[in-house]
């Protein structure tokens, strides 16, 4: 029989419980650095966790993030049943998460700072690590259960995926400026979309994409989309990437030379934007500069917040 599944583990780095993409979002923003730094997350347990394929781009990785165990458990782990020591079924494992994975939350830039101001003081604090430990520790056994929380949108990306495949798109759901809304209708796939009516809230808006250099400036670019609806006219969104969004060095992907690579080759690449929809109209006037001759309608999509932590870009297999 396989191993069952490590639904999460205690980062060792990072100083508290997660699950695997969390992970892998750290790891790619630079919070966390080493796969192998996990463990148990059980009390009084440090058996050794690897957390698998944190450290490859998403177009290399044959399986998700995953943990594995490589240590020896000094708890009673979830994997046993203490009477006769035999791996128990997925759904005792999931019953013992401390993470509900029902709901997910997607932090906006307010909420990031804000927590990650939280947690500057809590580590500043005149606490040891070895303290800070147990008591996370404890908390998942003691505390009810709670959500992951994610500042970029790689995982949500990955889980809209995974839960596409296997028709959970209406189940689960994402929390983001105190909105609950199903993965099913926070994806907006853009391929012949309807844009007759634009909706106020952010999206992730996805699609088939190009990558094309800016008309004024090689270093930067703008991703055209595929078609849309408008009032029976055909479109093609579009979204700008600045230079001044490029030059973020705060995080591992190389985002200038993927755009660089993606606009000089002919690659088929799918683009997930968080942010909104919005039509721009440009008007053409007769020579009396009063008289409309003709309307020229665009749409666009604006980055949340113009952060590219809100925006991801996975190639077609």
């Amino acid at each position: 029989m396989s191993e069952p599944k490590i639904p999460e583990a205690y980062s060792i780095e990072f100083e508290d419980i997660i699950d695997a993409e969390k992970a892998y979002e750290l790891y790619w923003d630079g919070e966390i650095s080493d796969k192998r730094a996990f463990e148990c997350k059980n009390e009084n347990c440090e058996a050794l966790i690897t957390c698998a394929n944190i450290d490859k781009e998403r177009v290399l990785m044959k399986k998700k993030p995953y943990f594995l165990l490589v240590g020896e458990h000094t708890c009673t782990p979830v994997s046993k049943i203490e009477e006769n020591k035999v791996l128990v079924s997925d759904e005792h494992a999931e019953s013992r998460k401390y993470i509900d994975d029902g709901n997910d939350i997607l932090l906006t830039i307010e909420e990031r700072k804000e927590k990650e101001n939280r947690e500057k003081q809590i580590k500043t604090a005149d606490i040891d690590n070895a303290d800070r430990k147990r008591k996370k520790k404890s908390e998942s056994s003691s505390k009810g259960k709670r959500y992951s929380e994610y500042k970029t949108i790689a995982p949500i990306v990955s889980k809209y995926l995974n839960y596409s495949d296997n028709n959970l798109l209406h189940t689960k759901k994402i929390i983001t400026n105190s909105e609950k809304i199903l993965y099913g209708d926070f994806f907006v796939e853009l391929d012949g979309y309807n844009c007759d009516y634009f909706i106020n809230d952010s999206r992730i808006y996805f699609g088939d994409g190009v990558v094309k250099r800016a008309p004024k400036d090689p270093n930067e670019y703008i991703v055209e989309f595929n078609n849309v609806n408008f009032r029976g006219l055909v479109r093609r969104p579009s979204i700008y990437i600045g230079s001044s969004l490029l030059d973020d060095k705060s995080r591992k992907i190389n985002w200038s030379k993927k755009l660089k690579l993606y606009s000089e080759n002919d690659i088929e690449i799918k683009v997930f934007v968080y942010g909104k929809l919005k039509l721009k109209e440009k008007l053409y006037y007769e020579e009396d500069k009063k008289t409309i001759k003709n309307k020229y309608y665009s749409i666009n999509i604006f980055l949340d917040k113009n952060d590219l932590r809100f925006w991801d870009i996975r190639e077609v297999e």
